[in-house]
């Protein structure tokens, strides 16, 4: 019984939290319309910014829980609120970057990999990365 109480008042703290990200997401908003700065999806509708929540929040569960799918879930969100798909996939490339660099400052205090062996994947990954996205950008 103990546990319902405390699923109750997570519950209740969430929902607030999640009232108060859309009251500044929707404040936000509003300045970006004052000066005039364009943006793919209107927020300020209550469905729409329900869909990009639960998108967030059902990946970063899974993220925690297994380690993988806060990307997709993402992707799946924005693309289903009819975002730019460019804009989505920038997007989800800058997320996974610092989910990456988070795991790596992990395993560099566990001393699991050594400072080397980071630099080294680390390196790799952005000429091979940078390759790809020049190549797709160009010719794509």
């Amino acid at each position: 019984t103990s546990y319902i109480v405390y699923l109750c008042i997570f519950a209740l703290i969430s929902a607030g939290f999640m009232y108060f990200i859309y009251r500044f997401t929707c404040y936000r908003l509003s300045f970006y319309k004052k000066v005039k700065y364009g943006y793919d999806v209107n927020l300020n509708n209550p469905y729409k910014f329900t869909i990009a929540l639960l998108g967030g929040l059902i990946g970063g569960f899974l993220q925690g829980v297994i380690g993988v799918g806060s990307g997709d879930c993402m992707m799946a969100a924005m693309l289903f609120l009819k975002m730019n798909p460019r804009v989505v996939s920038a997007t989800v490339g800058y997320q996974i970057f610092f989910v990456g660099l988070a795991s790596t400052i992990v395993s560099l205090i566990r001393q699991q990999i050594l400072p080397w062996e980071a630099g080294f994947f680390f390196s790799i990954s952005f000429v091979i990365g940078g390759g790809l996205t020049l190549v797709i950008y160009r010719y794509i």
